[in-house]
């Protein structure tokens, strides 16, 4: 062979090389799809900030995205038939937090990569994280966030006596009784004391399990032992049960109330104080709402002798290991998940929360758009308060995760609601959970 072809040869064989590295580069990008399709945990109606980056991303790219809406909880489900059956018709899920890590472990998703994700991912809390990592590699993008939080009206604590909020859920039920009143003489409560969500759902579930984290107890402890009968869930559970059953400071139907019911008795001016997730804050300086002005939020209570605790709520965004466009797919996780997509949905979907500590700092968020404000009827005076709670809450914010989460909070949600329904004591109930939980663990060999 002459030096010539062995030169020429060896130029074609780099060349070859060269083709397959550069496309296996993210830079390199395949043919754009027409759309991609993103299933949504809830409303878009109910999701400005989701719509506003969705919209933004169908301008940069020029591409479509279909969006699904579904409801929690049948959206489990869906999510599960797709994924396990290697269903490529969803290519992007906003799911749960608790669901990321089973989902991965299963190999249903695909690991994200990216420098604004691994960035983004970065800057979370270490139990957030948690739920969003599983091998070391990233599965889950928080999009959506929230954190449970104290609304109160402001008027009604100072006729019961306080210029601030209650500090303590002693205190709560103390001005829950003065404020728990027959307004119009009619022998029937028109104002209650308290409100919260109490189907056996995630909701009512994370109030628990936040009663319990100030106790420093919840479902299990650091070894992985059921706790979910010991004494700081049963003083959790009891304490919240005593609100309707024993002070009767929440109304008798409060064991079927959903967010949005909480949300209804505390907009319309029914409810002097309510716990609930940061969602509310957009709604209730919204045109029909009979509390304008005259509300506001706090950190969480906390009980005599415990410790702040609160408890986020992630809708992480995650990949279908079988989407046909996972190139796309991976860029809008990386557009909506980075530090600048959570701070326009901060801005723009007031309530919800962005997981990175700095992002309070960031000018727009200290002095976001006026079209931002206008649009929920903010102040800025008002939104500077609300960014102080956000920024206080995030701080003592914590989340338990475990392997089956959702099997096993399935579980002990109908029991929580069973005792909230005064057919059990909490500790009759929580003893029942505990032994729902123990046999479902050993069913599956842990």
């Amino acid at each position: 062979m002459t030096a010539r072809r062995k030169t020429f040869r060896v130029s074609l064989l780099f060349f070859f090389l060269f083709i397959l590295v550069l496309s296996g580069v993210k830079g390199a990008e395949p043919a754009k799809p027409k759309s991609i399709t993103y299933l949504n945990m809830g409303a878009l109606s109910g999701d400005p900030g989701n719509a506003r980056a969705i919209e933004a991303w169908e301008k940069k790219t020029g591409i479509k995205v279909n969006v699904l809406e579904m409801a929690f909880p049948p959206i489990y489900d869906k999510i599960v038939t797709v994924l396990s059956t290697g269903d490529p018709s969803i290519d992007v899920i906003a799911g749960s937090d608790f669901w990321t890590i089973d989902f991965a472990a299963a190999g249903w998703l695909e690991p994200l990569k990216g420098k604004a994700i691994e960035e983004a991912i970065a800057q979370y809390p270490k139990d957030i994280q948690a739920t969003c990592i599983y091998k070391g590699k990233i599965y889950g993008a928080p999009g959506g966030n929230m954190l449970q939080v104290f609304y109160y009206r402001t008027a009604l604590l100072k006729e019961a006596g306080l210029t601030r909020p209650p500090k303590t859920w002693e205190e709560v039920i103390e001005v829950g009784k003065k404020l728990t009143v027959d307004k119009d003489g009619d022998g029937n409560v028109d104002q209650w004391g308290i409100v919260h969500a109490g189907l056996p759902e995630w909701e009512f579930g994370h109030f628990v399990q936040t009663l319990a984290h100030q106790l420093n107890g919840g479902l299990f402890d650091k070894q992985g032992r059921v706790t979910v009968n010991g004494p700081a869930m049963v003083k959790a559970l009891q304490t919240i049960c005593d609100f309707r059953n024993k002070y009767k400071i929440s109304p008798p139907g409060v064991n079927t109330y959903g967010s949005g019911d909480v949300l209804m008795a505390f907009k319309s001016g029914k409810a002097a104080m309510a716990v609930t997730t940061t969602f509310m804050i957009k709604e209730l300086d919204a045109p029909g709402s009979a509390i304008k002005g005259k509300w506001a939020i706090s950190i969480l209570p906390t009980f005599e002798g415990g410790r702040e605790s609160t408890t986020y709520i992630t809708t992480p965004l995650n990949l279908n290991k079988a989407s046909k466009n996972k190139y796309w797919a991976m860029d809008f996780i990386s557009f909506y998940a980075s530090a600048k997509g959570q701070i326009e949905e901060m801005i723009y979907e007031p309530g919800n929360v962005a997981l990175m500590p700095n992002a309070y700092d960031h000018p727009l968020v200290k002095n976001p758009p006026s079209d931002a404000l206008a649009a929920f009827n903010l102040t800025l005076e008002k939104w500077t308060e609300i960014m102080k709670v956000l920024r206080d809450s995030s701080k003592i914010a914590e989340v338990e995760h475990y392997i089956n989460q959702d099997q096993i909070d399935r579980m002990w949600w109908t029991e929580i609601n069973n005792a909230l329904s005064g057919n059990t004591t909490p500790k009759e109930t929580l003893d029942h959970a505990a032994a729902r939980i123990l046999a479902f663990i050993k069913s599956r060999g842990k």
